[in-house]
């Protein structure tokens, strides 16, 4: 699951738009909102609930939604709202993550710490997938880590 802190923009919340040959395609219409899951309910924090995404390149849409300085942590989930033409329904697709607020690790462990685990969290959410061990430089020497440790010494006694 993909995890915000406070300060962050959602762009790696996207969504790809292809015709049914599986090329990428620009739809008459497309939105998203942001939501707070709060049991089965969800509540919309985004101001809208059709926001318009920011693009990159034909098909590809992505949530520019800046995660406040105070943000309501806990789960989220973005939902959008996709119309490929005039007379097509509308789709809608999903996608959860959490928001965090990561203030107090600065407390904790100081700013030069903070930057690093703040930077470790952003590259485990986007690059990892799957893998029990990860290789860290620190201060030039290679250090193995398994995931499950890595997630105690960023969590620590939580």
């Amino acid at each position: 699951m993909l995890y915000f802190s406070s300060g962050e923009t959602t762009s790696s919340l996207d969504v790809f738009v292809t015709d049914t040959n599986g090329f990428p395609v620009t739809p008459f219409a497309i939105a998203y909102g942001i939501y707070r899951k709060e049991g089965s309910e969800l509540h919309l924090v985004s101001g809208s609930a059709e926001m318009p995404p920011q693009t990159d390149a034909i098909g590809h849409y992505m949530s520019g939604w800046l995660v406040p300085e105070s943000p309501l942590a806990g789960e989220h989930r973005v939902i959008w709202k996709i119309q490929q033409d005039t007379d097509s329904p509308i789709d809608t697709a999903q996608q959860d993550f959490t928001v965090g607020i990561t203030d107090l690790t600065a407390v904790k462990y100081g700013d030069a710490i903070h930057g690093l685990i703040m930077k470790l969290r952003t590259l485990l959410r986007d690059c990892v997938g799957g893998e029990t061990l990860v290789e860290l430089d620190v201060g030039g020497e290679k250090l193995v880590v398994s995931m499950e440790d890595l997630y105690e010494a960023i969590h620590g006694d939580d």
